[in-house]
């Protein structure tokens, strides 16, 4: 595969032996994708372009207004006093509190550190534990974040979406 050139989002037409299953079906058009990672960047075409759906079967919509109508106070009724965002439980509101007080309750024991979130303090002691639960399928490589795998599987996927303006290079 060449570098530096844009690449445009996989298809189905990619080679593939005649017994490779392509489980993951589009629900828009019917094409299928060997990988969920496929389908789902396929998907990103059906948006925008006369579908009702978004990547994972939700409604979704476009427009000037659309922040409004993803987060209708209908289904969303606890809001945010600070920043007017709505969400739909009220133990998500009080997660979201924290970013407006800076309360940090979750410390780590081995550095000292605080975090907002008991989630995020079990990422950071990865880097004191040296844990990497996330392997990719296709090389073996390990990841202690699955944003951090989803992101190296780009590079098989061959998909280089960000391009520089300066030199016209492309990467994952």
């Amino acid at each position: 595969m060449e570098r530096g050139k844009l690449l445009g989002p996989p298809s189905d037409t990619r080679s593939t032996p005649k017994n490779h299953k392509k489980p993951h079906e589009c629900s828009e058009c019917g094409k299928s994708f060997a990988r969920r990672s496929l389908l789902l960047t396929h998907r990103k075409v059906h948006v925008g372009s006369g579908s009702s759906h978004g990547l994972e079967g939700e409604k979704s919509f476009s427009g000037k207004n659309s922040k409004d109508l993803r987060n209708p106070p209908t289904l969303k009724p606890y809001k945010c006093v600070e920043c007017d965002l709505c969400f739909g439980l009220k133990s998500h509101l009080l997660r979201h509190q924290k970013i407006h007080t800076g309360e940090k309750l979750y410390q780590c024991v081995e550095c000292g550190d605080f975090f907002r979130e008991k989630a995020h303090l079990r990422y950071h002691e990865r880097i004191h534990t040296g844990e990497k639960p996330y392997k990719c399928w296709e090389c073996g490589k390990s990841f202690s974040r699955k944003s951090n795998l989803s992101s190296h599987e780009k590079i098989h996927e061959g998909i280089k979406p960000y391009k520089c303006f300066e030199c016209g290079k492309c990467f994952t």
